[in-house]
């Protein structure tokens, strides 16, 4: 059993001894104050009293210039026994009486002196100045005697106190939380048998009736848990041949699931190098277009000047305009094609890159751009700007299919839920050196409508949408954390805000795992 260093009785009684001679100290200093206040008020007026007595005393004695009188006066206020000094100084400033108790040195040293100076005046006319000094010696007395007053009544207050205190709490503490602690202990140790008594009618009281209230609740807790254990043990019987069931079914819930998970990622690729067809279509079809209207035109001028070379009516003017026209179609001719023909390059690195995951050594900047120029037609139909800052020379050993899709899907998912009214607005790509040496940092914003943070905590979660029911999978932000994590080895970071749009940021190094 733990033993407490101060029981409940010294703590108790500790804190009423504490509190009364708290409360007499206070008692104590404000009765010291009030004595000495009053006894300088008295002090104070006494002195003021017995200077003006004696100033109108010896006036005539100053003016008939009578020593003898002077000191008869002195005589008398020198019968009380505060008068220390008097001093009487004529007109001139010379002494005319004065007297000064034995033992005024050491008596400056014991007790505080007061002193009182005032002119003597006769008709209106100062002839002379008095000064007189006496003692507070009375006050120390007066404290004195107040405080062994004081502290005798204080003294048995604080013992009927202690003693009141004690038999208080022997009868109505200490004895009834002793027994509640004896009932507590058998209930700690399992002994429900034995009913807990009533005690006084105060907090212990109602601390008794609530330790009986939990002794039967208790015993009743018992009973019921002791037959639920006969009934689970009765389930027992049949519960490894249960669980091994639910086992299998759940083994192959989750296969299920698995199969499902990599068709729809497979379906997901799929729909992403779709895109890039129909990006590489659509851009596709006005340079092709124009190449076609440029041919068109060329073949017109040939027939005219085959028409006129026929007919034997050719013109050098005519041959002239024909060759400068051909030569100018034939420049825009090659322009075109030119431009188709680096689409088609661009989306042939492309897919051939999503579609078989080769590695190899490729340019960071290169790859966003050619991916990019992929997903044009999306960009411009959402009414949107793209502005890149693409850093050159950052030479990559990894995978350029998984960087493609990763930039791809980032730049989608802008368009699809940051723009979702189609007010357009500006998406920014940039590519650089990342901070951490050795890797590089690919970055897609944009100034869309931001998610809240329940959004950010769930977006990478397998088939959460907040576009559900209009075409959205929920995998795109799920295979971007993969590609980036499990191919490229790196980190995707996620800031966004409600109406401030958003920043995600893919940091990998330059040579995969």
């Amino acid at each position: 059993m733990k033993r407490y260093i101060f029981s409940l009785r010294t703590i108790i009684s500790g804190t009423v001894i504490i509190a009364v001679a708290l409360a007499s100290a206070i008692a104590y200093l404000d009765q010291a104050a009030r004595i000495r206040a009053l006894h300088e008020t008295q002090v104070r007026g006494e002195l003021e009293r017995m200077a003006t007595l004696t100033a109108m005393a010896m006036r005539e004695a100053l003016w008939q210039y009578v020593p003898e009188q002077g000191d008869s006066i002195i005589d008398s206020v020198f019968v009380a026994k505060e008068v220390q000094v008097v001093e009487v100084l004529d007109h001139r400033g010379s002494v005319f009486a004065k007297r000064e108790r034995d033992g005024l040195q050491t008596l400056k040293q014991e007790q505080e002196l007061v002193q009182k100076v005032l002119p003597i005046e006769r008709n209106a006319a100062s002839i002379g100045q008095l000064r007189i000094v006496i003692s507070t010696g009375g006050y120390q007395q007066k404290w004195e005697d107040a405080q062994e007053t004081f502290l005798r009544g204080v003294g048995v207050v604080l013992i009927i106190a202690i003693i009141i205190t004690l038999v208080v709490l022997q009868y109505g503490l200490i004895r009834p939380t002793k027994a509640l602690v004896r009932e507590s202990r058998r209930i700690a140790d399992g002994d429900l048998r034995h009913p807990i008594r009533p005690v006084l009618l105060t907090e212990l009281g109602t601390l008794a009736r609530s330790m009986e209230t939990t002794r039967q609740s208790l015993l009743k807790l018992i009973s019921e848990l002791e037959e639920r254990n006969l009934k689970l043990n009765e389930a027992n019987e049949f519960l490894e041949v249960r669980v091994a069931d639910r086992t299998k079914t759940l083994e192959q819930t989750l296969e299920q699931l698995r199969i499902t998970q990599n068709e729809m990622i497979q379906s997901e690729k799929l729909a992403s190098l779709g895109r890039v067809v129909a990006g590489v279509a659509h851009e596709l079809n006005t340079p092709i277009g124009n190449a076609l209207t440029v041919a068109s035109t060329v073949a017109g001028h040939i027939e005219t000047l085959s028409a006129e070379l026929s007919s034997g009516t050719l013109k050098k003017s005519t041959l002239i305009q024909v060759t400068e026209n051909s030569r100018q179609a034939l420049d825009i001719f090659l322009r075109n094609i030119e431009k188709a023909a680096q689409l088609v390059t661009s989306f042939k690195q492309v897919a051939v890159d999503q579609a078989s995951d080769q590695r190899r050594n490729f340019d960071l900047a290169q790859v966003a751009s050619e991916v990019l120029s992929t997903v044009q037609p999306a960009i411009k139909k959402a009414n949107c700007h793209v502005e890149t800052d693409l850093q050159g020379s950052l030479q990559c050993d990894g995978y350029p299919g998984s960087v493609g899709q990763v930039l791809s899907n980032l730049v989608v998912n802008a368009l699809v839920h940051g723009y979702p009214k189609g007010d357009g607005g500006q998406i920014r790509v940039s590519v650089k050196n990342g901070e951490i040496a050795g890797c590089v940092v690919l970055s897609v914003s944009d100034d869309g409508e931001g998610m809240t943070p329940e959004v950010i905590q769930k977006i990478f979660d397998p088939f959460f949408t907040t576009k559900l029911g209009t075409g959205g999978s929920g995998l795109g932000m799920n295979i971007v954390q993969g590609l980036v994590v499990r191919t490229l080895g790196g980190t995707v970071t996620v800031q966004s805000a409600p109406g401030k749009g958003t920043t995600i940021q893919v940091q990998f190094p330059k040579v995969a795992p």
